[in-house]
């Protein structure tokens, strides 16, 4: 790709293949869906430094109790919210920090860890969970396995 002296090269937001093309050239613009900018591409999303820029899918972890705002604003009768994600997103700090809204605006969250390799099995056990832990409401992360 970088042999062809493209105008631009565009990606999608896999982490290794951006760091990868960006070892790979300096003078070519490469626009990326960033996954975050915690991933270390940018440190400033405004005003990005060397050839990458783009669109950044995870503005922080401080975005976790703004979804959850925005829950509670649509479900205002919501107490206990389903929160459905890959399991390491859930027992790590996004996980945490969507426990942490909860508990700081009053709303009990049920954690539905995932594997990556999730299917239709997996999300029917996970509903029923769901249904039994009397959740009023469903949080998703929106990273995979959840956005197929």
């Amino acid at each position: 790709m970088v042999r062809s002296k493209p105008d631009v090269i565009v990606l999608g937001w896999d982490n290794q293949l951006i760091f990868q093309i960006a070892k790979e050239t300096s003078p070519i613009p490469i626009v990326a869906m960033l996954p975050s900018l915690a991933a270390g591409h940018v440190r400033n999303i405004a005003r990005p430094e060397g050839n990458i820029t783009g669109v950044a899918l995870d503005a922080g972890i401080e975005m976790q109790g703004k979804h959850l705002d925005i829950l509670r604003q649509a479900v205002p009768t919501a107490s206990r919210v389903a929160y459905l994600s890959p399991r390491d997103d859930s027992e790590g700090p996004w996980g945490r920090a969507v426990v942490e809204a909860g508990r700081q605006s009053g709303i009990s969250i049920i954690g539905i860890p995932l594997k990556h390799s999730a299917k239709k099995p997996e999300y029917r056990e996970a509903f029923e969970t769901m249904s039994q832990q009397s959740a009023d409401a469903l949080m998703f992360n929106g990273l995979g396995p959840n956005i197929t």
